[in-house]
């Protein structure tokens, strides 16, 4: 089953919580891997948002730490959203998610775009290749299949009971551009896949 979900801008109606086995729930979550610049924990050190996940279920939080803040930079502009997900059954665990965050120029070019993928590897991937060959442009659908290509070239997807990691290899490809280019239309006003 493919799901999509749209979060409206500062519902608040989800925590952002953060767990590299759960980001596939809801989108803010995936898209707090993607955008937060930093997680303090109570002893007033910060470990890097990119840092965070080191592992399936496993953060890099001290055993006896305590989370304290997480800190999500606020977009300006035409700025869209989007998350795909792909599981067995509503309210499942996925085998691949994706998430999209963009901002829009003025002339309708990227001007900025944040892409992640989970549930397809051990933790979550940011797309930062991607990201770089799409911003300054009005990517096209084969340039959007292309650099999220490239960016998951070197990925190793997870084997489980579940899904192949050649079956996670495809799906995660194909939410990665939906997301972007649903994030897009998001932006810009337009329609976007309802799944």
């Amino acid at each position: 089953m493919s799901k999509s979900i749209h979060q409206e801008p500062n519902s608040g109606n989800q925590p952002a919580l953060l767990d590299s086995g759960g980001i596939e729930r809801a989108p803010d979550k995936v898209l707090a891997g993607l955008a937060a610049q930093g997680i303090a924990l109570a002893n007033e050190t910060e470990i890097a948002a990119g840092d965070f996940f080191i592992g399936p279920m496993v953060t890099a939080l001290p055993l006896t730490a305590v989370l304290m803040s997480v800190r999500f930079p606020v977009w300006d502009g035409r700025v869209g959203v989007a998350f795909h997900e792909m599981s067995a059954r509503r309210s499942d665990f996925a085998f691949a998610s994706a998430a999209a965050q963009v901002a829009l120029g003025p002339d309708g070019a990227c001007a900025r775009l944040a892409i992640g993928v989970g549930a397809a590897t051990e933790f979550p991937l940011r797309l930062a290749t991607a990201e770089r060959a799409l911003t300054g442009t009005r990517p096209t659908q084969a340039a959007i299949r292309a650099a999220v290509a490239e960016a998951l070239a070197d990925m190793t997807p997870m084997a489980d009971l579940h899904a192949s990691a050649d079956y996670r290899r495809r799906v995660v490809q194909s939410l990665a551009a939906r997301a972007i280019t649903d994030a897009i239309a998001d932006a810009d006003g337009g329609a976007r896949h309802v799944h």
